[in-house]
């Protein structure tokens, strides 16, 4: 067991850190991950909490939008939706960053 241990900690000192962040792959994989995550976050950060500061600041989702739910409960759904929507779209685009980082082990001699 201490032998595999020995092996794994030479394996990583041999590995250059600063050669592989300035690696291409590397770079796209981090532009490509910056892209698709700062869109989605600022949208879900913004329709979250859009909930709450229409709710304090404003009265038209009080008022009846289906049966006897109001507009308040119609957006409180419309964000489990969203929620599981974008997870759906990200766990799809993962499968993406899957491939550039199994390319980044192979250049890596991983």
């Amino acid at each position: 067991m201490e032998g595999k241990e020995v092996k794994l900690e030479r394996e990583e000192q041999e590995l250059d850190y600063t050669e592989l962040v300035q690696s291409p792959t590397f770079q796209r994989l981090m532009r490509e991950k910056r892209r698709f995550i700062l869109p989605f976050s600022l949208f879900f950060l913004a329709f979250y909490f859009t909930l709450p500061v229409l709710t304090a600041y404003f009265t038209f989702l009080n008022e009846m939008a289906f049966w006897s739910l109001t507009w308040a409960w119609v957006f409180a759904f419309a964000q489990f939706i969203m929620t599981w929507a974008l997870c759906m779209i990200y766990t799809k685009r993962s499968q993406k960053f899957d491939v550039l980082v199994e390319d980044l082990k192979k250049e890596a001699g991983r």
